[in-house]
């Protein structure tokens, strides 16, 4: 007797890197001032990393510097006549700086705590696995041994326990291994270390695995 089987497993694990992405961006219409607010920002960064005796090793992946102009809706006093023209509102400099380290979420809170609160800055931080494959392979292996036990069940339920595996179909899915992103805007930068930690905390990554198989009944 041949007897056919689908069956699935589910693991949850936490992550154990985080990825921290920075930006920082300072608009004043002196463009000296403005790259220098986002300068200021990013040195503190550096010198808080120093202090606490973490490498620093920080990819900058983005920096532009461009004029920003708003539209702005005019009554032509000559025309009588509503009309639209661009504003110039000041030099717009933005640098993005990111890193990635074992996950310490009580640094990460202390760091956003004290990033400044002058110009906007916004944090992105993703939590993933440093090994993804690893872990993949303990929850196929799962679900292969879940198959075997309802194949032995089944078997049981003919007074049978001599079971051999025929066939056995796994394919492989592609898998996002980040649990979550947070995302703080510049509100909440400066926030204390309880009210950030409540926003970062990742939550456990989950993979599910499913395999086909065929179990003759001896």
């Amino acid at each position: 007797m041949i007897i056919k089987i689908k069956t699935s497993a589910t693991l949850e694990i936490d992550p154990n890197y985080m990825n921290i992405e920075i930006i920082l961006t300072s608009l004043n219409k002196e463009k000296e001032i403005a790259i220098n607010n986002v300068v200021k920002n990013y040195n503190s960064i550096c010198q808080y990393f120093n202090e606490k005796k973490k490498d620093n090793n920080f990819e900058t992946i983005t920096y532009e510097i461009k004029d920003k102009y708003s539209n702005v809706s005019y009554l032509n006093p000559d025309t009588k006549i509503v009309e639209n023209k661009n504003v110039f509102q000041g030099y717009l400099v933005k640098q993005i700086v990111s890193i990635e380290f074992p996950i310490d979420i009580l640094f990460a809170t202390s760091l956003i705590a004290n990033l400044s609160k002058k110009d906007e800055i916004y944090v992105n931080i993703r939590y993933y696995l440093k090994d993804v494959k690893q872990f993949q392979d303990k929850v196929i292996t799962k679900a292969i041994e879940n198959a075997k036990e309802k194949a032995l069940v089944i078997a049981s339920s003919f007074l049978k326990n001599d079971i051999q595996c025929q066939i056995l179909d796994y394919t492989y899915n592609p898998y996002d291994n980040y649990s979550r992103t947070a995302f703080i805007n510049n509100a909440k930068v400066g926030n204390s270390i309880e009210e950030i930690t409540k926003t970062i905390t990742p939550k456990k990554i989950q993979l599910t695995e499913n395999v086909y198989s065929e179990w003759r009944i001896n």
